[in-house]
């Protein structure tokens, strides 16, 4: 139907000509999940701080700092988490 390629076209469209993600993201935030995944916590959190001087708005980058940051507390700080998660919450409100 004609909204939907309408509606395809606009998101293409919008991957382009916003910053979006540059090569140099997508390899950081491989790295941090492939360190995360060995249990490298602390160079995890290296590779999501570079992410977040490149990226400050992304949301995603606080989350999954914070989701490490519980995993190398041995996930005793729920609150800790909880209370980021909160936040983020009501920043993407």
């Amino acid at each position: 139907s004609q909204s939907d390629k309408h509606y395809a076209g606009d998101m293409k469209h919008d991957s382009v000509s916003s910053p979006g993600i540059s090569d140099q993201e997508k390899e950081m935030a491989a790295s941090a999940f492939e360190a995360f995944k060995a249990g490298s916590y602390d160079e995890s959190l290296k590779h999501l701080d570079s992410l977040q001087e490149l990226n400050k708005e992304d949301y995603k980058v606080t989350m999954n700092k914070a989701i490490t940051e519980f995993y190398k507390s041995g996930q005793t700080t729920t609150s800790t988490l909880k209370q980021t998660l909160i936040t983020l919450k009501n920043q993407m409100h």
